[in-house]
């Protein structure tokens, strides 16, 4: 960091007094990776402040995935925390403030950008986290009714594409998820390209179909409010993907 301070000859001012300090943290670039708290899977250390600035392509989106999660308790986490954002300028309205002993759910960002902010106070520390990001497709959607398509539809996705949608609708309704076209590069048991669509509960993923090929698949009713799409394309062949909607 370079700081210039320069004055005009004929007048002066109060001026400033600012300080510095080192953070660890720094700005990843890329499909994926892995964040975690200093000195992890050791005790973190007291008064300590960690900033990671995260960017993938204009389109995707981040996926932070939390593996591991030990963070000193308090009832508004206002001892040590992890605070996840969209952008340097929406630290106000944070995606999340994360702090305790359970494994938060997965954090989507709203755009190409996520910001991490991992402080610790003086007092209590513990071991902290190991987090992994992606770079994806999709999201995570709500609402009585809506539409997904893979990458580029209608023509062809790219290989090597990864796209996860995370649907919810209000408690006591479930979701039809409805194929209006359907071209997934084709192969016996589904391992080249797929379509997998999972029931969604706070127990778990259970899978309602794995789908490829040509054929437009039935229509698939979840048994709760969530339901979880995963998209996948190997490296060999592609095709046009698929048209879906969704109602509640």
């Amino acid at each position: 960091m370079f700081v210039e301070f320069y004055s005009y000859y004929n007048r002066r001012k109060t001026a400033f007094r600012a300080s510095w300090a080192a953070v660890c943290g720094r700005a990843l670039y890329g499909d994926y990776g892995i964040i975690t708290s200093p000195d992890y899977p050791q005790n973190y250390t007291n008064e300590g402040r960690c900033l990671w600035s995260i960017y993938v392509e204009p389109g995707k989106l981040i996926r932070l995935t939390f593996y591991n999660f030990s963070v000193e308790q308090h009832d508004y986490c206002g001892h040590d925390y992890v605070l996840i954002y969209d952008n340097s300028t929406s630290r106000a309205n944070p995606l999340a403030k994360k702090c305790g002993f359970s494994i938060p759910e997965p954090i989507w960002s709203n755009g190409n950008q996520m910001f991490l902010e991992f402080y610790t106070d003086s007092n209590v520390t513990e071991t902290g986290f190991q987090a992994v990001w992606f770079a994806l497709c999709g999201g995570a959607v709500s609402g009585d009714n809506g539409t997904i398509t893979t990458p580029n539809f209608p023509r062809n996705y790219s290989n090597e594409e990864r796209c996860l949608w995370d649907i919810s609708v209000e408690r006591g309704k479930v979701i039809q998820l409805t194929f209006h076209e359907f071209a997934v590069q084709q192969h016996d048991r589904c391992n080249c390209d797929w379509v997998y669509i999972y029931e969604k509960s706070t127990s778990g993923l259970y899978p309602l179909g794995r789908k490829c090929g040509f054929s437009i698949p039935r229509p698939i009713v979840s048994n709760g409010n969530q339901m979880f799409v995963d998209f996948f394309s190997g490296p060999l062949d592609t095709a046009q993907g698929f048209l879906a909607s969704w109602k509640a």
